[in-house]
C-alpha cells in the first residue's frame, strides 16, 4: 500500500496527465491536493481537490485496451491534456455489408434551442488564432480559415469533384449543380449541367423549360419564352429559328427601349419575303412594317394602306411626303426626283457617277450636318435649274464638286424667284461654285470656295455669303443688289457692274479688290495687297467705305462721274493714294509711302473738305498735273517735308478755297497758272464764289 509521485515523461494510460500513483482507496487520503492521481485497484483516473474531496472522473473503468466501457456522467468540467499526443478512438472492425452506429455521438437533445441567434457549442476546435469550428445546439456551423487563399475544400476521393472555396475564387466541380425551391424539386429552379463538350444553363418550372443558356453543340442558342418553348419570346441560335437565321424574334415582342446592332465584319438581314408572302401577310398589318421583297429586290414599307419602296439602295437618303411618312433612297438625285417634299440626308454620301439634279420649285435639301460628295470624273455640274420661276432651298452641311473636268457646283442660271443656300460649305476643285440670276440669293452661314470666280446675273440680289475663288479668274456681280456678303480672290477681282453694294467686304491678293461700275458702294470694305483696292468705273459713287491698299493706289478711275465720300482711304504707295477720280469729299486720305495723297492726270478734279495726310517722303497734298479748272476747296493738308505743297499743278489754272496745309509754309505753286477763285456779293449781302 503506497502512492508513488510519477511525472508526466512516464507512460500515463486513460488520457489524463496524472502526477500520482495509488494501489487502492486506502492510500488516497496520503494523496496530495489539487492533483489528477491513477489509482491502480479501479484502473480508473481520479481528481482531488482543495478540500481533500475525490472526484471520481469515469464512473467505472477497464482493464487492458477497453478504454470507458461504462456510460456515466461528468459531474464537473473536465480537461484532458493529450501532451503532443495522439488521442484516437477505434470503432472497431464490422464485416462488409453491415451498418452500426459507431464513433463519436453528441447528444445535445436535452439543451433548449429557441431559435433566434442563442444556442450552446456542442463542439468546438480551437487554433492558434481562435476558433476553427464550432458547432452549436441550432444546428449552426462556423468554419474559420486562417489561411490567406484557402478558404475551405470538399472533395471525393479521387480530387475530381467536389467544392473548393477560395478568396479570390469558388469552384464547384460537378456534371449538374441545381438551384431548387427544396431538396425534393429536381424540376423547378436553376439547372446548371456542365459536360466536357456541352454546357448548359436552363430556367425551369415544372420541367418545362422557360429560359435556356447553351453552347457546345449544334444546339447552341439563348432561348427566352414567356411559357416554355411553344410560348412567345426571343431566341439567338438553334431551338426554333425562322429559317437559319441566327437570331429569330418570335411572336409579339416589343422591345421599348433602343435596340443596337454592332459588328464591323458582317451586317444585318431583315425578314426577306416574295411579294406573294408579303402581300400574304394577315390584317391588320402594322403600319410602317419594313420587309425586303425578294422578287422586287427593294426594301418595302407598309404604308397603312399598300406596300411601297422604301429604299433603291442603302437608304441614306430620306424624303417624306404631304403626311410626314418618309422614304429613303440610295442617291440625292433618286430622292430628289422622287419628288416628295423635303430631302434630308442621314450619312456622308459620295457619288462617282453623273447624276444631275436639277432643282424644282418648292424642294429643298437639308443637308442634315453631313458631306455630300460628287466625283464623277465628267464636267457635270452638281445641281442646275430647266426651269424658270422657282423657290427652293439647301440648308446645313457640306457640298463639294471633286475630281471631273470644268464644271459649276450650283449652276442655277435661270431667272428664278428665291434661292437660299443656308449654313452650307461649297467647294469646286476644278471650276466655279455658283452662278444664278435667282431674284433672291441668301447665303448666309455658307462659303463657296472655286478654283474659278462665282457669277450673279440681273437680276439677282445677293444677301450674305462668303465667295472666294482660289484662281486668277474674277467674281462677278453683275446684278441688281449685294449686301453682307465677303468675296476673295487670289490672282483676280471682284467685279461689279451695276449693283449696289452695301456693308460687304472684298479682298484681292494681285488685283483691284472690288472693280466697279455705274454701281454704289456703301459701308464696306475693300482691301488689296499689291494691287488697287479698287478700280471705280464710270458712274460709280463710294459712301462711308474703307479701302486699303499695301503697294498700291486705293482707288483710280479712268472714267467720268465717279465720286468718293466720307470714306477712309489708306495706302504705302510710291505713286498716289487716290489717283484720277473727279469728286472726292469729306474723306481722310493717308499715304504712307512716298506718293501723292491725290493724283490727277486728265480729269477736272473737285477736292472738298478732305483730311489728307503724308507721312512720309517729301511729295505733294494734291497734283492736278496739267487740266485746268479743278478745284480745292477746304481741305486740310498735312505734310511730310517742309519743302512740300499743299496744291500743285503744272502752269494751269486752279479753284483753290479755304485749305489748311500743316507742316510747309507752300499752300500752293501752279506754276503760271492762277487762282480762278472770285466772289462777288450783291446789294442784298448775298455771295456767290467761282
Amino acid at each position: 500500500m503506497a502512492v508513488t509521485t510519477v511525472t508526466s515523461g512516464l507512460n500515463q494510460v486513460k488520457g489524463i496527465k496524472y502526477t500520482e500513483i495509488a494501489d487502492s482507496s486506502a492510500d488516497w487520503p496520503n494523496v496530495s491536493d489539487n492533483v489528477y492521481f491513477y489509482d491502480k485497484a479501479t484502473s480508473l483516473p481520479y481528481y482531488k481537490n482543495a478540500g481533500g474531496t475525490v472526484v471520481s472522473i469515469f464512473e467505472e473503468g477497464g482493464v487492458s485496451s477497453n478504454v470507458y466501457t461504462a456510460d456515466g456522467t461528468v459531474s464537473a468540467a473536465r480537461e484532458v491534456n493529450l501532451d503532443n499526443k495522439k488521442l484516437t478512438f477505434d470503432v472497431g472492425t464490422l464485416a462488409s455489408g453491415v451498418n452500426s452506429n459507431l464513433g463519436i455521438e453528441i447528444d445535445g437533445s436535452n439543451i433548449f434551442y429557441g431559435g433566434g441567434g442563442t444556442s450552446s457549442k456542442l463542439l468546438l476546435v480551437k487554433g492558434d488564432l481562435g476558433d476553427v469550428l464550432n458547432v452549436n445546439s441550432g444546428g449552426y456551423l462556423v468554419s474559420t480559415s486562417d489561411f490567406s487563399s484557402a478558404i475551405a475544400q470538399f472533395r471525393n476521393r479521387t480530387n475530381t469533384k467536389g467544392l473548393s472555396i477560395q478568396t479570390g475564387a469558388t469552384q464547384l466541380a460537378s456534371t449538374t449543380f441545381r438551384i431548387n425551391p427544396d431538396v425534393t424539386s429536381t424540376t423547378t429552379g436553376v439547372i446548371i449541367d456542365v459536360g466536357s463538350s456541352l454546357q448548359q444553363i436552363s430556367l425551369q418550372q415544372g420541367g418545362t423549360i422557360s429560359h435556356w443558356l447553351r453552347s457546345g453543340d449544334s444546339a447552341a442558342q439563348a432561348s427566352f419564352f414567356v411559357n416554355g418553348f411553344s410560348g412567345r419570346g426571343f431566341n439567338v441560335g438553334a431551338g426554333l429559328p425562322i429559317g437559319t437565321e441566327d437570331i429569330s424574334l418570335q411572336g409579339d415582342t416589343l422591345i421599348t427601349k433602343k435596340l443596337e446592332l454592332s459588328t464591323t465584319t458582317d451586317g444585318f438581314l431583315m425578314p426577306r419575303l416574295t411579294t406573294a408572302q408579303k402581300n400574304a401577310i394577315p390584317s391588320p398589318v402594322d403600319t410602317n412594317l419594313m420587309v425586303f421583297d425578294t422578287d422586287l429586290s427593294s426594301l418595302q414599307r407598309y404604308n397603312g394602306t399598300a406596300w411601297v419602296a422604301l429604299s433603291s439602295g442603302f437608304g441614306i437618303v430620306g424624303t417624306t411626303d404631304s403626311a410626314g411618312s418618309p422614304t429613303f433612297y440610295a442617291t440625292v438625285k433618286a430622292a430628289y426626283d422622287a419628288g416628295q417634299g423635303s430631302i434630308k440626308l442621314y450619312s456622308d454620301i459620295t457619288e462617282s457617277t453623273s447624276r444631275v439634279i436639277q432643282m424644282v420649285n418648292g424642294r429643298d435639301i437639308d443637308l442634315n450636318g453631313f458631306t455630300y460628295t460628287y466625283s464623277a470624273t465628267d464636267g457635270s455640274n452638281m445641281f442646275q435649274t430647266s426651269t424658270q420661276n422657282c423657290t427652293f432651298r439647301i440648308i446645313n452641311g457640306r457640298i463639294l464638286r471633286t475630281s471631273g473636268a470644268s464644271s459649276t457646283l450650283l449652276k442655277l442660271n435661270l431667272t428664278q424667284t428665291q434661292i437660299d443656300i443656308i449654313n452650307v460649305y461649297a467647294e469646286n476643285s476644278n471650276g466655279s461654285c455658283l452662278d444664278t440670276k435667282a431674284g433672291v440669293f441668301n447665303g448666309f452661314g455658307s462659303s463657296f470656295i472655286g478654283t474659278t470666280g462665282v457669277t450673279f446675273t440681273t437680276p439677282a440680289k445677293i444677301n450674305g455669303g462668303t465667295y472666294t475663288t482660289s484662281g486668277t479668274s474674277n467674281n462677278s456681280l453683275s446684278c441688281n443688289h449685294v449686301q453682307n456678303a465677303v468675296f476673295k480672290t487670289v490672282g483676280g477681282r471682284n467685279f461689279g457692274s451695276g449693283p449696289t453694294i452695301n456693308n460687304c467686304e472684298f479682298y484681292s491678293e494681285t488685283n483691284a479688290a472690288l472693280n466697279f461700275s455705274a454701281s454704289t458702294v456703301t459701308n464696306s470694305y475693300m482691301k488689296s495687297v499689291s494691287g488697287n483696292a479698287t478700280q471705280n468705273g464710270v458712274n460709280s459713287t463710294m459712301i462711308n467705305c474703307l479701302a486699303i491698299s499695301s503697294t498700291g493706289v486705293v482707288a483710280t478711275a479712268s472714267q467720268p462721274n465717279v465720286k468718293i465720300i466720307d470714306s477712309t482711304l489708306i495706302t504705302s504707295s510710291t505713286s498716289a493714294c487716290i489717283n484720277n477720280v473727279e469728286f472726292v469729299e469729306g474723306c481722310n486720305i493717308t499715304n504712307n509711302g512716298t506718293g501723292v495723297g491725290i493724283l490727277n492726270s486728265n480729269k477736272v478734279l473737285k477736292i472738298v473738305n478732305n483730311i489728307i495726310k503724308l507721312t512720309s517722303g517729301s511729295n505733294n497734298g494734291i497734283n492736278f498735273g496739267t487740266t485746268a479748272n479743278c478745284q480745292a476747296i477746304g481741305n486740310t493738308i498735312y505734310l511730310n517735308d517742309p519743302t512740300s505743297i499743299g496744291v500743285k499743278s503744272s502752269n494751269v489754272g486752279a479753284y483753290l478755297s479755304g485749305n489748311t496745309v500743316k507742316g510747309s509754309t507752300i499752300l500752293a505753286d501752279l506754276g503760271t497758272g492762277t487762282n480762278l477763285f472770285t466772289s462777288t456779293t450783291d446789294a442784298q449781302g448775298n455771295a456767290a464764289q467761282l
